[in-house]
């Protein structure tokens, strides 16, 4: 992870780096509406797919998703990773969506 955050960086005159999870129950992320699920396979009782939460900040702030270099990038890592449950489906096209949204805002503000 540390050598691929060293070359992001190098595209980043502020080195400011958007980092964004995906495939997992965020705390608070279960909803009492929405029942556990029988597992077809095991016959046990899981929690839903619907909790899952396929794109969120791993810094926590959603209107400022982005972590300072290397060392920013591993402390989100770190001190998200324990708080969230790995939970699938996993569809990284939600965390695409949203970079891609946020290129389109900088482009528009360059022009």
């Amino acid at each position: 992870m540390t050598h691929v955050v060293h070359n992001l960086e190098n595209y980043d005159s502020d080195k400011r780096i958007a980092m964004f999870g995906f495939g997992a129950i965020l705390p608070g992320g279960e909803d009492p509406k929405i029942p556990y699920q029988k597992n077809k396979k095991t016959e046990k009782e899981e929690k839903p797919t619907e909790w899952t939460s396929h794109c969120f900040a791993m810094n926590g702030d959603v209107a400022n998703p982005e972590v300072v270099g290397v060392e920013g990038v591993l402390g989100a890592y770190r001190k998200t990773t324990p708080l969230v449950e790995m939970w699938g489906p996993t569809y990284i096209s939600n965390v695409i969506g949203q970079v891609n949204d946020q290129l389109e805002k900088i482009q528009e503000k360059q022009t």
